[in-house]
């Protein structure tokens, strides 16, 4: 088989979307001339990057997914063309794309490309042509060769000379100088769209999406005084898209919209701001931060949602048991600590998006405590919001069973103590619950009981005054 040398007669390389040619060296130093023929559907190329923006909207929700509304000044040609759109998130999710123009455009084809400008496949698209070999020549100079790239296996190439082969390892003295950068390959990911412009010229292009990776929480601090708190409300953007959104107006919706069929809510959702004043919007609430933020890539950025001062709070401390028995030996349970507060008024009443709320109390010495965490369920304006917050040190409880007796195989009698103490300079309320199993009656109280906590339980209510002790007895009778 006749080796072929490097005068080609002939070397031809189709590009994505191109047919491209290569004149025929007359000489080895001579590099083929490369021309882009457009195909029948290539058409033109167009491309757009965040310097084109006009606006960006992003709408948040916080189940991790984001609608993306980004408006840009466009250059298109009359009829068919590729637009190569740049700074989009790598989370959009292409069933969800909506596309508007200020004339008609038609989508065709839509495709995501991600970033492919590296070695392999800079020489992949390189095989079969004429590439540039250079090395130091160690008189300060560079040798330099041109041969045909013919094989590239995992960063490695294999180049044909005109005396021979040379095969060019990744960390090799030989670099690869390509003659040029072929269509197709990026330095980073990008939306190709072909679409269809029925007027030419520069014109403003609407793009909307929905993203995965972008959602956000609602974080509450409440400084908690004497018998009200102090209550800062914050928005908690996590951005794990891999993309900067910079100087974006950010909407932020609380509520869980379904995963299928929510573009059309979502579209809705895009009308004019009106401050960070809730709205309500199709069953969900709308929150506008009042100025463009930056949201940064990788980050967990927090922004001001409002401010609530003087919120009248009650406390209240809760202890739980179970008569099951016999029982020697005295109970220590822990007695946690809940506080209530009634969404309304002139500092609140508002709807609160669901969240995490953190307490914190100062000390006799005024230095900041934490008291605990809590998730706060999402909030009507005038509804009740309970808290719990940590276990009581300050306020404790003992439970003892005082007397246990067999009525018969399937009944039997106990009788329990719990005792309250309170080291507190305050008087506390305690809510004793106890639960009582099967079918019970209850043959005495110490303290009368409120209504039952549910069928299988009784509940008491006691105040417990400051630094003294309050002493709970009663006895059922159980049939199982």
């Amino acid at each position: 088989m006749q080796r072929l040398p490097l005068l080609l007669s002939a070397l031809t390389l189709a590009l994505p979307g191109a047919v491209v040619s290569a004149a025929t060296p007359q000489a080895v130093d001579q590099r083929p001339e490369v021309r882009a023929v457009a195909g029948e559907r290539a058409g033109a190329q167009a491309s757009s990057d965040a310097e084109d923006r006009e606006s960006l909207t992003v709408t948040v929700y916080q189940q991790g997914q984001a609608l993306i509304r980004d408006q840009r000044h466009v250059g298109l040609t009359e009829g068919r063309s590729a637009l190569s759109l740049l700074d989009v998130s790598p989370g959009l999710r292409p069933e969800t794309l909506m596309l508007r123009g200020e004339t008609d455009l038609r989508l065709h084809a839509q495709r995501w490309e991600q970033a492919l400008l590296n070695r392999q496949a800079l020489l992949e698209a390189h095989l079969g042509r004429v590439v540039e070999l250079r090395r130091d020549d160690g008189a300060g100079g560079e040798a330099v060769a041109r041969g045909v790239l013919r094989s590239a296996l995992n960063g490695e190439a294999v180049v044909e000379l005109e005396d021979g082969v040379e095969v060019v390892a990744p960390g090799s003295a030989w670099r690869i100088r390509f003659p040029a950068l072929p269509t197709g390959l990026r330095a980073e990911p990008g939306l190709v769209l072909d679409l269809e412009s029925a007027s030419p010229g520069r014109q403003l292009v609407e793009l909307l999406y929905l993203t995965d990776g972008l959602g956000w929480r609602a974080d509450y601090v409440l400084d908690l005084r004497d018998a009200y708190l102090e209550l800062t409300a914050w928005a908690t953007l996590e951005n794990s898209t891999g993309m900067d959104f910079g100087q974006a107006t950010v909407r932020l919706v609380a509520g869980e919209p379904s995963r299928r069929g929510d573009v059309p809510m979502a579209r809705a959702l895009m009308t004019e701001a009106d401050g960070l004043r809730a709205r309500p919007e199709a069953d969900y609430r709308l929150y506008t931060l009042p100025e463009p933020v930056e949201i940064s890539a990788a980050q967990r950025s927090q922004f001001p949602l409002f401010r609530a001062s003087r919120v009248p709070i009650e406390r209240e401390y809760r202890v739980h048991g179970v008569a099951w028995g016999p029982a020697p030996g005295v109970q220590n349970p822990p007695v946690t600590v809940h506080l209530r507060f009634r969404n309304q008024g002139e500092a609140l009443d508002r709807p609160l998006p669901a969240g995490t709320a953190r307490v914190y109390q100062r000390d006799a010495g005024g230095e900041p405590l934490f008291l605990g965490e809590d998730g706060l369920p999402a909030s009507a304006p005038g509804s009740e919001v309970e808290l719990t917050v940590g276990t009581a040190f300050d306020v404790t409880a003992q439970r003892a069973q005082t007397a246990y007796r067999r009525l018969g195989e399937r009944a039997e009698e106990q009788a329990w103590q719990v005792v309250l103490r309170n080291t507190l300079e305050r008087p506390a309320v305690v809510r004793v619950t106890e639960q009582v199993p099967g079918d019970w009656s209850l043959l005495k109280s110490s303290h009368d009981p409120q209504q039952p906590s549910g069928a299988q339980g009784l509940e008491w209510q006691l105040e417990v005054p400051a630094g003294e002790s309050v002493e709970l007895t009663y006895r059922v009778e159980i049939r199982r």
